[in-house]
């Protein structure tokens, strides 16, 4: 739909950063590959529903690991989360040269969509969803191969099919860092215990003012000595 879009069943593909080549037989319009659309630089992958499993599907027919070179973003959707607060790593599922990373995710807004970077070469073969869970999705691939599992976009049959289509490729917004918080300077009660030890001891070390000397007491005068009594004698004197 248009150029660098396409659309599948409950799904909307667009491709940034690329441009579908044009030639005489799509001049405004015509069939491409989908090959030439996963080449962009960064392909989004919006779906209409919610989805809680996401297969991100790559082909390394060069053996060059491709599967760890692709990255992938989500928005409206979050990974989920291990035991220990971790998103949890990916299942694999390998077919010959094809690499299945499943990733089981939460829905979190109304257009859950996933950004798949790092596949200009052409590894990337799709990006798929499913609402059963990872589990589920797996067994569907290994069952029946990518192309079966996918949803047709309509319906067969006669009548008219009516298609509306929403781009929803923005730039999934940064993940937040919460700041690092500064710990406290610890408080220096040791220095306080220290200065007020030092105080003591230096009240202590002043000189204490020497003991008041006992008064002795005071020896007493000697008494002093009475005057001898003169005794008259009878017949003296005149």
């Amino acid at each position: 739909m248009g150029w660098g879009a396409a659309i599948g069943g409950g799904v909307v593909v667009t491709g940034q950063g690329h441009r579908v080549g044009d030639n005489r037989e799509r001049a405004d319009g015509g069939w491409v590959n989908g090959h030439e659309l996963t080449t962009a630089a960064r392909v989004v992958t919006v779906f209409t529903d919610a989805v809680n499993a996401v297969a991100v599907v790559i082909d390394d027919r060069a053996g060059a690991d491709a599967a760890a070179k692709v990255s992938m973003t989500l928005a409206d959707a979050t990974r989920a989360l291990d035991a220990s607060g971790a998103p949890q790593p990916p299942q694999v599922l390998v077919e010959g040269v094809r690499t299945i990373l499943l990733y089981a995710v939460q829905t979190t807004g109304p257009n859950p969509r996933v950004f798949v970077e790092g596949g200009t070469s052409g590894e990337l073969a799709g990006v798929l969803g499913g609402s059963t869970g990872v589990a589920a999705l797996a067994n569907a691939l290994a069952a029946y191969g990518v192309a079966a599992a996918v949803r047709q976009p309509l319906v067969g049959g006669p009548g008219r099919r009516l298609v509306t289509m929403t781009i929803g490729d923005d730039v999934p917004p940064p993940t937040p860092v919460p700041p690092t918080p500064v710990p406290a300077p610890p408080a220096k009660k040791a220095a306080a215990k220290k200065r007020v030890a030092g105080t003591a001891k230096k009240a202590g070390a002043t000189k204490k003012a020497p003991a008041a000397k006992k008064v002795t007491a005071t020896k007493k005068a000697p008494a002093a000595k009475k005057a001898p009594v003169r005794r008259r004698t009878k017949g003296s004197g005149r």
